[in-house]
């Protein structure tokens, strides 16, 4: 090599080391021991893995029989990696009157899993619902074999997300006591709502939407 090109490579090596000995902190530097450097950009951190979750949404819900109607739904979820538990409040919303004899109030637990596909999230569920169903005089329980989602739209810490699928009434009694519904006490057309709505119309599709917000 000709003393001239070494002279040239050791005086570029110099000016490097130089500029490098002055970057700025946050460049890749050191300040007090510590190394520092540009932040990840945050769509290319990793979603938490961990976390709850509260929602609102409306479900459809029914056939055509006695039973169809529109509620209010209110669930909180636990996300613990692909799987996440939750419980779930739903209430029919009737604002023309303030009698609770007309109301629907249902309440139970369940578990989804979740898998992507087609660049979005879907999940399967399984759950319980217990109903009180003051307007026809009885409570019942229902099973959810399955349950679909997918989520339709997300930004930052919100999501849209629907929801499809069946329940199952596989129980239910009179509401017999007074204080509670004095209508449904010993009610012919009341037992007989019961008995269509555990056999004739056991099962329900419904198909509901939510938004809900991760709390990390």
């Amino acid at each position: 090599m000709k003393p001239s090109a070494l002279a040239y490579l050791s005086g570029l090596s110099v000016v490097l080391v130089a500029a490098l000995g002055q970057a700025a902190p946050g460049e890749g530097c050191q300040v007090e021991g510590v190394w520092c450097g540009p932040v990840v950009s945050g769509t290319l951190a990793p979603e938490p893995s961990h976390y709850f979750g509260v929602g609102l949404g409306v479900e459809g819900w029914g056939n055509k029989f006695s039973g169809s109607d529109y509620l209010v739904a209110l669930a909180t979820t636990l996300r613990v990696s692909a799987f996440a538990p939750y419980l779930q409040l739903m209430a029919k919303p009737d604002a023309g009157t303030s009698r609770y004899e007309e109301a629907r109030l249902l309440f139970g637990p369940g578990l989804r899993a979740y898998f992507p596909l087609f660049g979005t999230q879907v999940s399967y569920g399984v759950g319980v619902l217990g109903e009180l169903r003051f307007e026809e005089h009885f409570w019942l329980v229902y099973a959810t074999p399955f349950e679909l989602s997918g989520v339709l739209f997300r930004r930052h810490s919100f999501e849209v997300e629907l929801f499809t699928g069946m329940r199952r009434a596989f129980a239910g009694k009179l509401v017999n006591s007074f204080l509670l519904d004095p209508n449904g006490f010993e009610n012919e057309e009341a037992q007989a709502n019961l008995d269509r709505a555990t056999r004739e119309e056991a099962w329900h599709g419904f198909v509901r939407i939510m938004i809900s917000r991760r709390i990390d």
